[in-house]
Parts: structure tokens; C-alpha cells; sequence
């Protein structure tokens, strides 16, 4: 009777695995639609001010279309796939945990890298009065 109750604390782990894949996959799609159309924002708004942009935000507004659907799909399919490749429940949740928060990480670090020309501006702005 014991070892049935293991196979129950069991299924419901490999569950909770699954779950937290599905919704891992989810945010990194999601993340992805989002990171497209701000930097599709973004481009325009610098095509109307005419500053000079870092290396690293041309990189991104130059790359955009296809870098992070490349990115976040890729991510999204490893999320899956490792539920089958895996049989480790804790290294296939702890590898679950690594990618959404470098999912969500790469939010902040897109969103600065965006910010860099304005906040340049905002200095050389400063520094006029």
C-alpha cells in the first residue's frame, strides 16, 4: 500500500513538470511577440529622432526580425523536448526554471539596450544647460 502512495507523489510531480513546460513554452512565445513589436516601436521612434545609435541597439533593430523568434522558439522547443529526453524530474524542473528566467532576463536587458540612445540623449541634454 505504501509504494502506491509513492506512484501517486510521482504523477503528480511529473504533472507539475509538465505543467511548468507548457507554461515555460508559453511565456517564451509570448515574450517573443512582445519583444518584436516594441522593437518595431522602438525602430521607428529612432528613424524620427536621427541620433547616432550604440552598436549594440543597431545590432538589435538590425537582427530583430529574426533573432529573437529564432531565440524564444528555440527556447520554447528545448522546454518541450527535454520533458521527453529527460528523466531526471529535478533537473528537468531545474532546467525549466533556468529558461524562463533567462526568458524574462532578456526582457530587462533588450529594454535597456533599447533605452541606451535615449538616455545618451538625455545626458547630452543635461549637459546643455
Amino acid at each position: 500500500m505504501e509504494q502506491r502512495e509513492v506512484q501517486v507523489i510521482s504523477r503528480k510531480e511529473r504533472g507539475f513538470a509538465w505543467v511548468a513546460a507548457i507554461f515555460v513554452s508559453l511565456c517564451c512565445l509570448y515574450t517573443c511577440l512582445v519583444l518584436v513589436e516594441s522593437t518595431g516601436i522602438f525602430k521607428e521612434l529612432f528613424k524620427g529622432l536621427g541620433v547616432e545609435l550604440p552598436l549594440a541597439t543597431r545590432f538589435l533593430i538590425s537582427t530583430y526580425i529574426w533573432l529573437y523568434p529564432l531565440l524564444f522558439i528555440a527556447a520554447a522547443v528545448l522546454v518541450i523536448a527535454k520533458e521527453f529526453m529527460l528523466r531526471d524530474l529535478r533537473l528537468r524542473i531545474t532546467t525549466t526554471g533556468i529558461v524562463f528566467l533567462a526568458a524574462i532576463s532578456s526582457v530587462g536587458l533588450v529594454q535597456y539596450v533599447m533605452n541606451l540612445p535615449l538616455l545618451d540623449l538625455v545626458q547630452k541634454l543635461n549637459q546643455i544647460k
